[in-house]
């Protein structure tokens, strides 16, 4: 072979060599290159993260703690570091958290929701997933643990099972009270018409009265509310055909239910036969505390209306109040003589009510009564009671 051409081949192989070394040293700087971002990132995320990131060597001894665990166990890194992984662990859970060790260290990774200790004492519910930490040679050397802070989600689901219960619980309450007012509307009532006309007002009543127990979240409502919802279909509060005024109280859902029956019937009269009947009536709705009990005395009063004359019958109205569960009516003296005007005490009984704001629970009807009062003319409940 010529020396020249033998020159360059022995040349050709020492570059191909050269250029694989090289090529073998570009992989190596990029695999690292890349494992140090993955290692940076993984700190980041560890550093950063809300729950409780640590891990534990074969013998449960503690060798990292992030601050998600120093805030969902109130320990420091420095006082959990070196530590057994059983100071976070209640003496009755001992045998669960070594079983979730042992599962762990087979490879496994496991997920579990319980309960581990603060710092203080007090047990916190947590989410726990765990997975095994492999050597570069398969085996595993410790445990990665995450735990997550449930006390939020347990709350809610036990916030939730006590709505579903009590959902439970008022809608059979409201089934009955709608059952029993079919069966009084029914017997006082002339025909079908008649009937679907006073039974679609109460459930309508009952409804307005339930939309604002939900927009309170089911703990009441005040009466200035309660009247601004069932008075609205007789024109409103806002009008000067009906003005209400009084102290703030706070109504019970029990109270919001019957009171909220009682306005209804009374705004249907007044609309069909009393003071609502006319363009110049008007109807007032009072309310003051009552000294004596530290409760609440509201009264309805009209002006305006027709010419009336005492009823004759005891119908559907005077039936609903003495059935209404918590209510009694009581009349005065005055009940049956022949007078041109009406008004009604209804009290609320509340017992260690504040100053600030009442808070009523059960409601009497003191007195209805028939009063001659100058410029009153209306009846109440006039074909009904």
């Amino acid at each position: 072979m010529d020396p020249a051409a033998r020159k360059d081949l022995l040349s050709g192989h020492a570059g191909q060599k050269t250029a694989h070394t090289l090529d073998r040293t570009d992989h190596r700087l990029t695999d690292r290159k890349f494992g140090e971002e993955a290692n940076a990132l993984h700190a980041s995320t560890v550093h950063s993260s809300a729950d409780a990131i640590f891990s534990i060597d074969p013998d449960l001894i503690i060798k990292t703690w992030n601050g998600g665990a120093e805030r969902l166990y109130g320990y420091t890194a420095a006082e959990a570091i070196g530590q057994p992984l059983k100071m976070i662990c209640p003496e009755e859970l001992r045998d669960e958290q070594s079983g979730l060790y042992a599962q762990t260290m087979t490879g496994k990774p496991v997920l579990l929701e319980t309960v581990r200790r603060h710092k203080d004492g007090r047990l916190v519910p947590v989410g726990i997933s765990g997975s095994p930490i492999f050597a570069a040679d398969g085996h595993v050397t410790g445990v990665a643990a995450v735990h997550r802070d449930m006390t939020e989600n347990r709350e809610f689901k036990e916030h939730l099972g006590f709505t579903l219960r009590e959902l439970s619980h008022r809608t059979k309450n409201l089934l009955a009270v709608v059952q029993g007012l079919a069966r009084m509307i029914a017997r006082r009532s002339d025909d079908l018409d008649e009937f679907e006309a006073r039974f679609r007002g109460c459930v309508q009543a009952l409804a307005h009265s339930h939309d604002l127990l939900v927009q309170h979240d089911w703990q009441g409502a005040t009466l200035q509310e309660l009247l601004h919802v069932q008075l609205a279909p007789f024109g409103g509060i806002d009008t000067k055909k009906i003005t209400v005024r009084g102290p703030e109280v706070f109504l019970t859902p029990s109270a919001m239910q019957s009171l909220g029956l009682i306005m209804h019937e009374l705004g249907t009269n007044a609309t069909k036969h009393g003071a609502l009947s006319t363009p110049e009536g008007s109807v007032a709705v009072n309310w003051m505390r009552d000294p004596a009990d530290q409760g609440v005395t509201m009264v309805w009063q009209e002006q305006g209306g027709p010419p009336v004359a005492a009823p004759t019958r005891k119908g559907f109205g005077q039936v609903m109040f003495e059935r209404i569960r918590g209510l009694r009516l009581h009349r005065d003296g005055r009940r049956q003589q022949p007078c041109a005007g009406y008004a009604a005490w209804c009290h609320h009984g509340t017992p260690g009510g504040s100053e600030a704001a009442l808070s009523v629970d059960n409601i009497l009807i003191r007195s209805i009564c028939w009063l001659d009062l100058l410029d009153c003319r209306n009846s109440f409940l006039q074909n009904s009671l």
